[in-house]
């Protein structure tokens, strides 16, 4: 079994963690978000932006609130958020001690065997709090250390982990062609393993739970943001933006930053430079 890669993040009254699964579930999630506040400091404010995953968040400490867009939700113990295709706020409050497990794809599906969404449900984002978890998170409440909480879930997760199904192994070994926009990656798919368009987009949807052309959509923005925070403070090109991912027209490219984001892309690089907002890190997909 590798080791876990730790990195950690020291912010004023907080400390963060992120910590990789191990090889042996790096398909199922990409890794654990760990936060900790002491006693006695002030609330802090975060934003996370869009990333197409199932998030698992087990809360030790105090209540915590949560926005999706703009529905409000409190967290007291365990929740299921996702797969999440809008900004996220959450406050961090005095005494929080948090983990969240951040799937990959159909890793959540494979863990705990249901849909994500029901047929015909409207809503985008779900947040439940589901009895079959109930012992874990006592489980893990009664472990002091965040190497113990993690280890534990990685144990958790390789007992009741079902096999790969055998026909969606090769669609998910198809997720490089969603980063090629100048081609139909559903439709090259689908020719390739003799499928029609349709059958791709319902096995995708059935398992990962959004469709095959909102992750095109979205693996595009990603990508987006990536240079976006990598040339940070350099303003960008807009209009050199535009043509390298593909976009009509900057109008394109603005109701795609408020699709996933709810700001204009100005708004965006004003929140991006004050550091209000985080991007979870790749995974091995996307």
């Amino acid at each position: 079994m590798a080791p876990l890669v730790r990195k950690r993040k020291q912010m004023p009254h907080m400390e963060t963690q992120l910590i990789e699964a191990d090889d042996r579930l790096s398909r199922v999630f990409s890794h654990f978000y760990v936060v900790r506040q002491p006693p006695e400091v002030p609330t802090v404010s975060q934003q996370l932006l869009p990333n197409y995953e199932m998030l698992l968040a087990f809360n030790f400490g105090s209540e915590l609130p949560i926005w999706l867009g703009k529905e409000y939700y409190t967290i007291q113990r365990v929740a299921i958020i996702g797969p999440l295709q809008t900004l996220l706020r959450y406050n961090l409050q005095a005494s929080a001690d948090l983990m969240v497990v951040m799937f990959t794809l159909n890793g959540f599906y494979r863990l705990f065997g249901q849909l994500l969404r029901q047929p015909g449900q409207v809503a985008t984002n779900v947040v439940l709090e589901l009895a079959v978890l109930t012992d874990l998170w006592t489980q893990l409440a009664n472990l002091s250390s965040t190497d113990e909480r993690t280890q534990c879930f990685s144990d958790f997760a390789a007992r009741n982990l079902t096999p790969m199904n055998t026909a969606m192994q090769p669609l998910l070994d198809t997720i490089p062609h969603f980063r090629h926009t100048l081609v139909d990656p559903i439709k090259a798919v689908a020719q390739q393993h003799d499928l029609s368009v349709r059958t791709l987009q319902l096995r995708f949807q059935h398992q990962v739970g959004y469709s095959g052309k909102a992750m095109i959509r979205f693996v595009r923005y990603k990508a987006l943001l990536a240079q976006l925070l990598t040339q940070q403070p350099t303003l960008p090109d807009w209009a050199d933006l535009v043509v390298s991912y593909g976009y009509y027209d900057q109008s394109h490219l603005v109701r795609d930053f408020k699709f996933f984001t709810g700001l204009a892309p100005s708004a965006f690089m004003k929140q991006l430079a004050e550091q209000s907002l985080c991007m979870s890190q790749p995974g091995k997909f996307y």
